[in-house]
């Protein structure tokens, strides 16, 4: 298993710089997989967006949304739901469950990364500035 570059975007960032590090990050992934390990820490944590766009409120755990995030501005939805990442979180989870399915859905999971890339390089384009 290899970690995944914790994100380091903040308030200041662009929404096309998070977009760009959380493209990196499924590049990055990609790259991972195709030398024959597997990306650890593939959620909010390594999310530059996350990073920037999710709320908490003051009760731990209370998710209060990710308020002007280009992801939710695109698909009307919280936490990515809609978007590729949700299928390669699954499988992301079965793996690390148990590691031996990775030879068997490597090109699944590769793929899955392709789409959200372009899901996220199409949002990108769209913005405006």
């Amino acid at each position: 298993m290899k970690e995944i570059k914790l994100a380091n975007a903040s308030a200041e960032s662009t929404d096309r710089e998070a977009l760009q590090q959380s493209i990196d990050k499924y590049c990055n992934m990609k790259k991972i997989v195709s030398e024959g390990n597997f990306p650890i820490n593939t959620g909010e944590i390594s999310c530059s967006l996350c990073q920037k766009y999710n709320h908490y409120g003051p009760d731990p755990g209370k998710y209060l949304g990710c308020i002007g995030c280009p992801i939710q501005n695109a698909t009307g939805k919280i936490k990515c739901e809609g978007t590729p990442f949700h299928d390669i979180h699954v499988l992301s989870l079965a793996i690390l469950k148990d590691p031996s399915l990775l030879d068997a859905k490597k090109r699944q999971f590769m793929s899955l990364c392709d789409l959200e890339i372009d899901f996220l390089e199409g949002i990108k384009k769209s913005l405006t500035v």
